[in-house]
């Protein structure tokens, strides 16, 4: 191994002691979480809202109680762009 070698395992070794005591660190340190009795149940529901009626949209499905999980642009398959809206809400 080369002096250079050497220096960059060192710098290694250094840096991972590092990252090991600073994530033992963190987990002595650590806030306990709230334990829940019972696991809060949903149901989703996935949506095509157009471009033209995003607004609308959203708030119609917020005042449903829906919340909006996850979207992405998507095409209907008939050249009509907007949202697909992965939902979620309480049952």
């Amino acid at each position: 191994m080369s002096r250079g070698q050497g220096w960059v395992a060192i710098a290694l070794l250094i840096t991972l002691n590092g990252l090991v005591l600073l994530d033992l660190f963190s987990s002595a340190v650590a806030q306990p979480q709230e334990t829940h009795s019972a696991v809060q149940p949903w149901e989703y529901q996935v949506v095509f809202v157009r471009d033209s009626g995003v607004s609308t949209e959203l708030a119609m499905i917020g005042r449903e109680g829906w919340e909006v999980v996850s979207s992405r642009r998507a095409n209907d398959g008939n050249d009509v762009w907007g949202y697909e809206l992965i939902l979620r809400r309480p049952k």
